[in-house]
């Protein structure tokens, strides 16, 4: 994580805001959301591993 002096600015907000940031040492950080249905996961391989498992029990289904 970078510290408040070495972030970049963000875009998505006014030089007002990202000085005020900076000011007082408030970071922000991205979080990656992975989709699957009607869920979503903060872990990639949390959502695979469902996936898998949904896989697995529709091919048992069939069987």
């Amino acid at each position: 994580m970078l510290s408040a002096d070495k972030q970049k600015p963000s875009p998505d907000y006014s030089v007002e805001l990202n000085d005020e940031m900076k000011k007082y040492g408030i970071t922000r950080s991205s979080v990656d959301y992975f989709h699957l249905g009607n869920y979503h996961y903060s872990n990639l391989k949390d959502a695979i591993k469902q996936a898998k498992y949904h896989e697995n029990k529709r091919t048992e289904e069939k069987k």
